[in-house]
């Protein structure tokens, strides 16, 4: 390989980064089941997603835009939060480089605001997270994807 590749994971939900990068799309991976709030960083529930068939499938694109002269590749699914941080980390791992994770750094609050997700009991994710869910908007809809799907 010539120049390092960077590698970022992104939230559809949230566009698309510019231009400049090659963009895997990681929607057509199964969602494991997972607990609310889990994210790609979650060794079991990463290992599920960069196994399986779609996961494989992406990491091989990636290593033939890589090997054609890639050097910056996005890695996006529905929230940005699972399926794209699993893919990316481990496609970091095999380019030897570190993955950023764009929209983990984002208030996590926004993935609260349906109010019916979380829900465990001890007053749910929303609230351990300093939210009040009760009072949060629902989300718009985009492109069909209207429940935290990751």
């Amino acid at each position: 390989m010539g120049e390092p590749v960077e590698i970022m994971s992104f939230g559809f939900m949230y566009g698309i980064p510019d231009t400049s990068w090659d963009v895997l799309d990681a929607r057509s991976v199964t969602l494991p089941d997972h607990s609310f709030g889990d994210t790609g960083l979650v060794p079991e529930l990463a290992k599920k997603i960069v196994t399986s068939d779609a996961g494989l499938s992406l990491e091989m694109k990636a290593i033939l835009w890589v090997e054609e002269g890639t050097t910056r590749i996005a890695v996006g699914c529905a929230y940005g939060r699972v399926r794209s941080v699993a893919i990316a980390n481990d496609l970091a791992t095999l380019f030897g480089t570190e993955a950023r994770h764009r929209e983990l750094e984002r208030d996590q609050a926004t993935i609260f605001r349906s109010g019916t997700r979380g829900t465990d009991g001890e007053g749910g994710a929303g609230l351990r997270a300093g939210v009040d869910v009760a009072k949060l908007e629902p989300l718009p809809t985009r492109g069909g994807y209207s429940d935290y799907g990751g």
